[in-house]
């Protein structure tokens, strides 16, 4: 399994560990993509509640592209 598929597998089983490596390691990364389009306050409000949003769509995650291009998707 790829490191995005054993991600969201460890997300799906409830491990805490994987909910902070989930959002330390998109967090940033989507706040980057976002401001490019919109402004600051406007932008960490998305993130926030695009990573709301992805946990609970994770079962929709097919692993067919990156989870950083699902997410930005």
């Amino acid at each position: 399994m790829d490191k995005d598929g054993d991600l969201v597998a460890r997300l799906l089983a409830g491990q805490e560990q994987a909910l902070k490596e989930f959002v330390r390691g998109y967090e940033a990364r989507l706040l980057r993509f976002v401001l490019k389009k919109v402004k600051q306050e406007d932008g960490q409000e998305l993130v926030q509640d695009t990573l709301i949003a992805a946990l609970d769509s994770l079962p929709l995650f097919s692993g067919k592209s990156s989870l950083f291009s699902w997410l930005a998707g």
